[in-house]
């Protein structure tokens, strides 16, 4: 009887693996060992190219966000205490 299990990760990591590193790859912060795994992959995959422009318009909104959100201007505090 063959053993079929396969204990070991293939190089190019599952989907799921992929869909873990997504964020990071869209925000810039992977290594470069993910990065050529997640492109990789996404060469092999392009129906992962819908998934990947939804992360990166939620990232690019997030941005946008922040930058509307900024904390209070200089001299507040100055201000709050006076």
């Amino acid at each position: 009887m063959t053993d079929h299990t396969n204990t070991e990760m293939p190089p190019e990591g599952s989907r799921e693996d992929i869909e873990l590193l997504l964020p990071w790859y869209v925000n810039g912060t992977l290594d470069a060992a993910d990065v050529a795994k997640v492109e990789s992959y996404l060469e092999r995959h392009p129906d992962m190219t819908t998934q990947l422009a939804t992360l990166r318009e939620e990232y690019d909104q997030t941005i946008h966000a922040n930058e509307a959100n900024a904390g209070p201007s200089g001299g507040a505090l100055d201000r709050l205490m006076a």
